[in-house]
This record gives C-alpha cells, structure tokens and sequence, in this order.
C-alpha cells in the first residue's frame, strides 16, 4: 500500500550519542550531530534544501528530532527515497539539474555531494535568492576539492566549525550570505 503524504516509508531508526554508519547514510550520525545541524538550519516558516537526500534518512532524522523544522530533500528518483514522506521530496530529471524550490529555501544541506560543480551551480542560479546558509557535510579529504567551489560574493568567507559530533574523518563548512 503507498504511503500517504505524511507517512514514511519506512520507519525512522533511533540514532545514539556515539557516530553511527547507517546502510543507506555517507555521513556517520549521532543525535549530538542531529541537534547541531538543527541549531544551524533554518525554522519554520522557512524550509531547508537537503540537495541529493539519497534514502532521506539524514532529512527523516532531522524532522523527527524538530518539529520547527520543514526539510525538502532532493533526488532524481523518487524510488531511491525510504524515509521522507512524498510532501518532503523533490524529483529533478537529472544530476546536474537544481531545484526551484532553492530559490525559495533559507538553507541548503550538501552530504558527501559527488561533484563540486553542482554546489557552484546552485550558488550561481540561486545565491542570491532566499538562501541564507549552505552546510556542506564531508570527507576532510574531499575538502580541497570543494573548496574552491564554496566562494561566492554573496556570501561571507567558508566557515569550518570544529563539530565533534562528526567521524574524526568527515567536516562541516558554512557558508553564511552577507546582509
């Protein structure tokens, strides 16, 4: 039987104090973690931008934890979606496609994003609208790959939060817009 809009595929998973590698989740989890990202992400009436949300469990974790958050992810197969409910969820017809719905967004959330051109790409067709920070979550060794990709006028100097929360080898970098 489908889901309903507001039901989930499948059923959030508890997350403990320690990281925790899920199948279906790049970025090792903690209910800490959970609660920093959070605290960084915008409330509603604002909603968030999970671009390239996989499974939606990272975004599913999000919203179980804070009811004031609103979290849309975005993939380019409903199929590959286990957890967010279909109200929750915004299909593109490619991965070097971005969503509309960024323009409208306060945050976008990046998790391990495979190729740094996309970020740019976001940042160049939307930077300027409504978004007001960017969470890029990933390998500190991927980091000098990203980096470069992570400037924009729009926006003050990356920000490169020491999150204990995370793996020993993962990292946050912010990007917050300039007023």
């Amino acid at each position: 039987m489908p889901a309903g809009d507001d039901e989930l595929a499948l059923a959030v998973p508890s997350v403990a104090v320690e990281p925790t590698l899920f199948p279906d989740l790049c970025v090792r989890v903690s209910l800490p973690l959970i609660q920093v990202l959070a605290g960084i992400m915008a409330k509603k009436p604002a909603f968030n931008l999970s671009v390239g949300c996989g499974s939606g469990l990272l975004e599913a974790l999000l919203l179980s934890a804070d009811s004031s958050l609103d979290v849309v992810g975005v993939e380019v197969s409903p199929d590959i979606n286990h957890y967010l409910p279909p109200r929750c969820l915004e299909v593109v017809p490619g991965t070097w496609t971005c969503s509309e719905k960024a323009g409208l967004a306060s945050c976008w959330l990046f998790v391990y994003p495979r190729d740094p051109r996309l970020l740019s790409r976001y940042l160049s067709v939307y930077g300027a609208a409504e978004v007001q920070i960017v969470i890029w979550i990933g390998a500190r060794l991927d980091w000098p790959v990203f980096e470069p990709f992570m400037r924009s006028d729009l926006f003050h100097p990356v920000e490169l939060p020491e999150i204990e929360e995370l793996a020993p080898y993962e990292m946050v970098a912010l990007l917050r817009k300039r007023n």
